[in-house]
């Protein structure tokens, strides 16, 4: 009988599997945040928590690792609902036997009441209730508004059952709905599972391959192109791995070189998109190193020309002169290029130029604006701008009438990007790399900001903590701008824009309207 491959290789197990498993579990700090925060979420009875994050970054495995530390309470009972396609009247109904109970009858009422006897027993004898919920993003609205009635149930001011919402990304902007803002208002742990680092997914692999025993070795370069292939996603990760473990077997060799991730890769590619661009986008960025190291090279060669050339001049090249046709008006003339560039840029784009800094008053700063044009350096103009002030690369002009701003057409002045060239000043100052550093006053704005637009669902309380960082980064996604982990500038002008836009309709006749966000960006 033919062996496994991995047994061949010395693996204990397969620490590659398709499906979730507990074993040779990896934590990450995020993981382990997350993994305590709902942890003593359900122990001191915080009600309603939500774990969002794409498909395949791991979600089912860390609730499994959440189920495994909550058997060890022995006054907590699970139940644990993996069928969300299910009517409300069916989800009640698997939950009520996942508990142990005999439900009455197969009717909504009487399935609650049945939950709502076990849970006041449950917490007479001191105990606590959980319902974990995975997959949860394909709830129906009903089975939503349901698990939300049985969120009310309470005794003695303690809520009787912990939820745990477990889903994708989808499920952010289910809740964002309004009709679900009664539901949303009991949410006390909000988090967003993220995909590894390049940095966590070297470690990841190279820890499940310690622990599962493998008697192989990996490269540097194989394990950097696992990254570039799988963005972090840990599904695609074990896709590429496993992969490449069976051509270990097949070439009878114990070291997984880059060569080998790059044929993995094109295999798994022909059925997983995401992998597939990663190997476009690696493919390209080589094309791209390529020409640029054959012009480095060039350039190099024409230096070296230029600085042998004095060496050179004993010889004599023989050319025949191009013939000019004296009868004709052309004339030549040789200028400076700088002051020729310079002049060109004054004389045809002067009313942009101007225009673009005295509408606040930057007037002086015009001759680092040449300059930066002239160069095509956007650094030249940006480092002399005051603090207060910032400048924003965009490729489509914003709505006017709502904040202020300038525009000047970079691209078409000087032929390189960005397109357009933004000029306004923030009314808040938020730190881009840590944010939580960023004033009281400053963050409580920008919570407003948020909670108005209905991306934030909590009280403002001037702190940068997770749950302004998920509101922030559900603006993001759904503008379409680019998910920064923080609040950039063209964010926070996009929020000033919307915010101002939002309060303006609702002077004109738009008050108590709730605020539906809109993919309107670009």
């Amino acid at each position: 009988m033919q062996k496994d491959p991995y047994s061949i290789l010395g693996f204990k197990f397969n620490p590659f599997p398709a499906g979730s498993s507990t074993k040779g579990y990896f934590f990450t700090p995020l993981i382990r945040q997350i993994l305590d925060e709902l942890y003593f979420g359900i122990l001191s009875r915080k009600g309603i928590m939500v774990l969002v994050g794409e498909v395949g970054v791991g979600k089912t495995s860390l609730l499994l690792q959440l189920l495994s530390r909550l058997e060890k309470e022995k006054d907590l009972k699970v139940s644990w609902v993996f069928n969300t396609f299910l009517p409300p009247r069916d989800i009640l109904k698997s939950i009520v036997i996942d508990f142990g109970l005999k439900p009455q009858k197969d009717d909504i009422s009487f399935l609650i009441e049945d939950l709502y006897k076990f849970f006041i027993e449950t917490n007479k004898k001191g105990g606590n209730c959980a319902i974990i919920i995975d997959e949860a993003h394909n709830l129906s609205e009903g089975s939503l508004e349901t698990l939300r009635m049985l969120s009310n149930l309470e005794a003695n001011g303690q809520k009787l059952v912990q939820i745990v919402l477990a889903g994708q990304s989808e499920l952010k902007f289910i809740l964002s709905e309004p009709k679900f803002r009664q539901l949303r208002s009991r949410v006390q742990i909000f988090h967003t599972l993220l995909p590894f680092s390049k940095e966590e997914t070297i470690n990841y692999i190279n820890y499940k391959l310690a622990v599962s025993g493998a008697q192989i070795t990996i490269s540097k370069k194989a394990l950097n192109l696992v990254y570039q292939f799988s963005f972090g996603n840990i599904r695609m990760i074990h896709l590429i791995m496993d992969r490449a473990v069976h051509i270990l077997v097949a070439n009878d060799s114990f070291h997984i070189s880059s060569k080998d991730i790059k044929l993995a890769a094109k295999d798994v590619a022909s059925f997983q998109e995401p992998i597939k661009k990663g190997l476009e986008r690696f493919y390209k960025k080589r094309i791209l190193n390529t020409i640029l190291g054959s012009a480095v090279l060039f350039l190099s060669i024409l230096g070296g020309f230029f600085y042998f050339r004095p060496f050179f001049k004993d010889f004599t090249f023989k050319f025949s002169p191009p013939q000019i046709n004296k009868s004709s008006n052309t004339r030549v003339e040789v200028k400076d290029k700088k002051s020729k560039n310079v002049s060109v840029i004054e004389d045809l784009y002067k009313s942009y130029i101007d225009n673009f800094l005295n509408s606040f008053g930057l007037y002086s700063l015009k001759p680092y604006l040449i300059e930066a044009l002239r160069k095509k350096d956007l650094s030249i103009f940006t480092s002399k701008i005051p603090a207060s002030y910032e400048a924003l690369s965009i490729d489509s002009i914003p709505p006017k009438g709502y904040i202020k701003f300038s525009i000047l057409p970079w691209k078409e002045i000087c032929g390189s990007e960005p397109k357009y060239l933004l000029l306004w000043k923030p009314p808040i100052k938020i730190d881009k790399v840590f944010p939580n550093k960023s004033s009281k006053v400053d963050i409580l704005v920008l919570q407003t900001m948020l909670k108005e637009l209905g991306f934030y669902y909590q009280e403002p309380d001037g702190k940068f903590g997770p749950l302004t960082l998920d509101a922030v980064s559900l603006f993001q996604k759904s503008y379409n701008l680019p998910q920064t982990h923080g609040v950039d500038g063209l964010t926070l002008f996009w929020l000033c824009l919307e915010y101002e836009k939002f309060k303006i309709n609702e002077k004109k006749g738009a008050k108590g309207n709730k605020y539906v966000p809109k993919n309107t960006f670009r």
